[in-house]
């Protein structure tokens, strides 16, 4: 006999999306903060699937936060690093050692770009099926309750009592 939603029992991951989903309404304006600490307080209280149902009901679906945009200040300094350290290297060292570390690097350069080259005609095709398999697992994989975000640390007593 299947069970009923409400006779499921809740884990401690499904408390927490339920806590993260209220943060979000709550700093969205839809919840007090005695509501939200209230609410709070009744989803790590949580028996069943069926009592947090009910703590999120009256809400509206929200948008998985956006994902944070990375910086572009690593490459720039890391650039920036590169080219310190190539100018400190150059003055150091004396003409001779470039000119020998010319004569040997360039054939072996030269010997690894045709290796790549014969390589190529094999790599591509092995390299594009592989992303396709991945992008397919990634597909039928389900999503996370919570839509993939991170979970922040909450706000309000319930969370100090939790997390204190």
């Amino acid at each position: 006999m299947p069970l009923l939603r409400s006779d499921i029992r809740a884990s401690d991951t499904d408390r927490e999306a339920v806590a993260e989903f209220l943060k979000r309404h709550y700093t969205a304006g839809r919840l007090t903060e005695d509501e939200f600490d209230a609410r709070v307080d009744a989803a790590y209280a949580a028996v069943g699937l069926s009592q947090l149902d009910r703590l999120v009901g009256d809400l509206p679906a929200h948008p998985p936060a956006p994902p944070a945009r990375r910086s572009s200040v690593r490459p720039v300094a890391a650039c920036l690093t590169a080219a310190v350290l190539a100018v400190a290297v150059a003055t150091v060292v004396p003409p001779e050692a470039w000119a020998m570390l010319l004569v040997l690097a360039l054939p072996l350069l030269l010997f690894a770009g045709m290796a790549l080259m014969m390589l190529a005609p094999v790599a591509i095709p092995v390299v594009l099926l592989v992303w396709l398999v991945h992008a397919m697992k990634r597909a039928a994989a389900p999503l996370p309750l919570n839509g993939g975000a991170r979970q922040a640390p909450l706000r309000g007593s319930a969370s100090r009592r939790r997390l204190g």
